[in-house]
């Protein structure tokens, strides 16, 4: 059996059924490649209220608790489940949130174990064009000196996730084509909100996501953001 899919404009959803009937009571992980503009979906579902952490990256809006707790897939000893860190803080937050997530692109290399530890997980896959990705990585990591194959490598390490939860016939998905949500904000806004049950002043929104630079995120009780 295959799983059900639906094809929007700058999202497809897999599993939509099964996303809806999480929706209230789920973690979302918002994941991708590095330079894949992850931090676009974040910044965005951050702005229509949803919770991604307490101490976030003012830049990138990572979860700090998060960068710690899942490292690099590659330097992992130990299964992520048998992580007492990550372990830890998956139980806090669940304890004190009926709907969290974070935003992490490396979690995109951690679906099977996150799949089976988060309570109703909802995956967020930010694709991008490889070449932008290699492109952004040369632009803005001063210190990389990889080659081309290094770059792609890097530009396409969503792909993974992205065919592993499209054979998946339980665990909903959200696949974002990033190009095509840069190039329609207010038509990803809306999808996203949608899809997700959130609500928000979109075109204020979208007038800051098109704007140069990196984004700021509004104020809120309990979040903190640290200097990047």
């Amino acid at each position: 059996m295959n799983p059900e899919f639906e094809i929007l404009r700058t999202l497809t959803v897999i599993n939509p059924r099964q996303l809806q009937s999480r929706i209230g009571n789920e973690t979302l992980v918002v994941c991708g490649s590095p330079r894949g503009m992850t931090s676009l979906v974040a910044f965005s579902i951050y702005e229509l209220g949803y919770f991604i952490g307490h101490h976030l990256g003012a830049k990138n809006f990572e979860d700090q608790d998060f960068l710690g707790a899942i490292p690099p897939a590659t330097w992992l000893p130990v299964s992520l489940t048998n992580r007492k860190k990550f372990v830890d803080l998956v139980a806090d937050r669940n304890a004190s949130h009926t709907r969290w997530g974070f935003k992490l692109p490396r979690a995109s290399e951690h679906i099977p174990a996150l799949r089976k530890h988060l309570r109703n997980p909802i995956f967020v896959v930010c694709a991008r064009n490889p070449m932008g990705i290699a492109r952004s990585v040369q632009r803005r990591e001063a210190q990389f000196d990889g080659t081309l194959r290094d770059l792609l490598t890097i530009g396409t390490r969503y792909i993974q996730a992205i065919e592993l939860l499209s054979q998946d016939t339980e665990t909903p998905s959200i696949i974002v084509n990033m190009d095509e949500a840069s190039h329609i904000p207010a038509v990803f806004l809306q999808e996203l909100s949608e899809t997700l049950g959130l609500q928000g002043d979109l075109a204020a929104i979208k007038n800051r996501i098109t704007g140069r630079g990196y984004k700021e995120g509004s104020p809120r009780d309990g979040v903190t953001f640290k200097n990047q």
